[in-house]
C-alpha cells in the first residue's frame, strides 16, 4: 500500500488538524494520520482574525498619536536642509505660542471655575505647561533641523537624478504622471471599495414589513439602514432628474414618485406606519414640497459636479461612519465605554479614499473638457477654440441661473485659475506666488467659516437661554400656583 506523505501545514492551520498516531497493523511505521476538524479551523481563522484586528488597532492609535502631536510639533521627515529649518522655527514657534496660550487661558479658567484656590492652581499648571511647551517645541524643532541637513545630501543627488519630492508619502520619486494611469487605478477600485464596505457591514435581522412598494422603487431591502436608502434615493432621483431629463413626463412622474417614496422611508416613524399599514396611512399630513426643491435642499445642486465633484462624500460611506458616532452618542449617555479607535481610523481612510477619487474623476472631467481644443488641428485651432468658448459662455449663463449658481462660479473660477498658475505660470516666483495667494484664500475662507459658526453657536446659545429661562419662570409660576391652591385648600378646611 501507497500512503500519501503528510501534508505540511502552518502554525494556525495545524489547530485546525487533530494528528494521531494509528494502531491499524496497516498504517503502523507508516506515519501518523492527519484528521481536519471543521471546529477547529473555524476557532484557527477566528484567532488570526482577532490578531490582525489588534494589529489594526494599535497601528490606528499610533496613527491617532501622531496626528495628535503633528498638530503642534512638526514631526513629518523633511526633504532638505531648508525644509528642515522651516519645520523647526515653525515647531518652536507653536510651543511657544501654545506655552504662553496655556499661561493666560489656564489660570482665568481656574479662577472662574475655583476662585482664588482655582486661579492659583491654574497659575501653577500654566507656567508649568509653558515651560514643557516651550522646551518640547525647541527640541523637536532642533531634531527637524538636524533632519533636514543629514537628508540634504540625498535631496541633492535625488534632485540631480530627476526624481521629485511627494509631500504627502514624504519620499522621492520618479517625475512622472500619467493621468488615464492614475484613474484607471483610482477610479477602478469602487467594486473593491463597495465590496469592503459590504464586508465590514454588519449584518441585519430581516425586517417583516406588509408592503414592499416603495422598497421596491428605491432598490432597496426592507432591512435597508438610513444610509442605504438616502444613497439609493440620491442615485434615482439624479438619474431621473428632470435637468436631466426635459420633456419628459414619465422621469418627471417617476422623479416625484421616488421623491415620496424617501420622505416616508428615510422617517423612521412614518416609515414603521408604512411597513404596518401601507403607504396612505404613512402619506397622511405629509406636507407638499416641489420635489426639484426638496433634492436641492437634501443634497445641494448637483450641476457643479463636473467641475467640483460630489463634496457632500459623508452621504456615500457606508453606515460604519453613522453608526460610529451613535455609538459616540449612547457611550456619552451611559456614561461608559470608549470610543472606537479602529472603527475612526477605517471610516478615515475610506473618506480619503473617496475623496482621492473626487479629486481625480474632477482632472479627467476638465481633460475631457479641454481636449476638442487640445487636438484640433492646426489649421481649425481658431475655429474650435471659438465654438470651445460659446460652449463654456452658454454653460456659465445656465449655471449662474441655479441657487447659489454666481458664487459657486466665481469660487470655481478662482481656484482654476490659481491652480493653472501654480504649475503653469512662467516664472518661479510667480509659481510661489500663486501658493501664497492660494493659502491666503484658504485662510480667509477658514476665518469666514469660522466667524459665521461662531455667530451661529452665539445665536442658538440665546435661543437656548431664553427657552430656559422662560420654561424655569413657566415652572415657577406654575409651582406658586400650586402651593397657593394648596394653601387654600388648608384654609377651607381649618375654617
Amino acid at each position: 500500500a501507497v500512503f500519501p506523505p503528510r501534508p505540511c501545514v502552518s502554525r494556525l492551520d495545524a489547530m485546525a488538524f487533530d494528528t494521531h498516531d494509528t494502531t491499524s497493523p496497516v498504517s503502523q511505521g507508516q506515519g501518523e494520520v492527519v484528521v481536519y476538524d471543521a471546529e477547529q479551523a473555524s476557532l484557527a481563522e477566528e484567532f488570526a482574525l482577532q490578531l490582525q484586528e489588534q494589529a489594526e488597532r494599535e497601528q490606528a492609535e499610533l496613527e491617532l498619536v501622531k496626528a495628535a502631536v503633528g498638530t503642534i510639533f512638526s514631526v513629518r521627515k523633511p526633504r532638505d536642509a531648508v525644509a528642515g529649518t522651516a519645520s523647526g522655527l515653525k515647531t518652536m514657534a507653536r510651543g511657544v505660542g501654545v506655552g504662553l496660550a496655556s499661561l493666560v487661558t489656564l489660570p482665568a479658567i481656574g479662577a472662574k471655575t475655583g476662585g482664588i484656590k482655582g486661579f492659583a492652581k491654574g497659575c501653577g499648571t500654566g507656567l508649568a505647561t509653558c515651560v514643557g511647551s516651550t522646551v518640547a517645541g525647541t527640541l523637536v524643532g532642533s531634531g527637524q533641523i538636524v533632519r533636514g541637513v543629514v537628508n540634504t545630501p540625498s535631496a541633492i543627488v535625488r534632485t540631480a537624478r530627476g526624481e521629485v519630492w511627494n509631500t504627502e508619502t514624504r519620499k522621492w520619486e520618479k517625475d512622472w504622471y500619467s493621468l488615464p494611469e492614475e484613474a484607471a487605478e483610482v477610479l477602478g477600485s469602487q467594486s473593491e471599495l463597495n465590496e469592503e464596505a459590504q464586508s465590514s457591514r454588519p449584518s441585519r435581522p430581516a425586517r417583516k414589513v406588509a408592503h414592499r412598494e416603495l422598497y421596491d422603487l428605491l432598490g432597496v431591502p426592507p432591512e435597508a439602514a438610513e444610509s442605504e436608502i438616502r444613497r439609493a434615493f440620491y442615485k434615482k432621483s439624479l438619474a431621473l432628474h428632470p435637468d436631466k431629463n426635459p420633456d419628459n413626463p414619465e422621469a418627471t412622474r417617476q422623479f416625484q414618485a421616488v421623491s415620496d417614496a424617501y420622505r416616508i422611508l428615510g422617517d423612521e416613524e412614518r416609515r414603521r406606519a408604512y411597513d404596518e399599514l401601507g403607504k396612505d396611512t404613512a402619506a397622511a399630513n405629509l406636507p407638499k414640497i416641489e420635489p426639484v426643491v426638496f433634492f436641492a435642499a437634501l443634497f445641494g445642486t448637483h450641476h457643479f459636479e463636473p467641475y467640483v465633484g460630489r463634496l457632500r462624500l459623508a452621504q456615500d460611506v457606508d453606515s460604519d461612519v453613522q453608526s460610529m458616532l451613535r455609538e459616540i452618542v449612547a457611550a456619552e449617555e451611559e456614561d461608559a465605554g470608549q470610543l472606537d479607535l479602529l472603527k475612526v481610523s477605517r471610516a478615515h481612510k475610506r473618506m480619503q479614499v473617496l475623496e482621492k477619487r473626487r479629486q481625480v474623476q474632477c482632472a479627467v472631467d476638465l481633460a475631457q473638457r479641454l481636449e476638442p481644443v487640445v487636438v484640433a488641428p492646426k489649421e481649425s485651432k481658431k475655429q474650435a477654440w471659438e465654438q470651445w468658448e460659446a460652449e463654456r459662455r452658454a454653460e456659465v449663463q445656465r449655471l449662474a441661473q441655479v441657487p447659489s449658481g454666481l458664487e459657486m462660479l466665481y469660487h470655481i473660477g478662482w481656484l482654476y485659475v490659481n491652480g493653472a498658475q501654480q504649475w503653469l505660470a512662467g516664472s518661479a516666483l510667480r509659481r510661489l506666488s500663486a501658493k501664497v495667494e492660494a493659502k491666503a484664500h484658504l485662510l480667509k475662507s477658514k476665518g469666514e467659516l469660522a466667524a459665521a459658526a461662531g455667530r451661529t453657536a452665539y445665536s442658538v446659545n440665546s435661543i437656548v437661554k431664553s427657552t430656559e429661562k422662560k420654561k424655569q419662570e413657566k415652572e415657577k409660576a406654575k409651582a406658586e400656583k400650586a402651593e397657593k391652591a394648596k394653601k387654600e385648600a388648608e384654609a377651607a378646611e381649618a375654617a
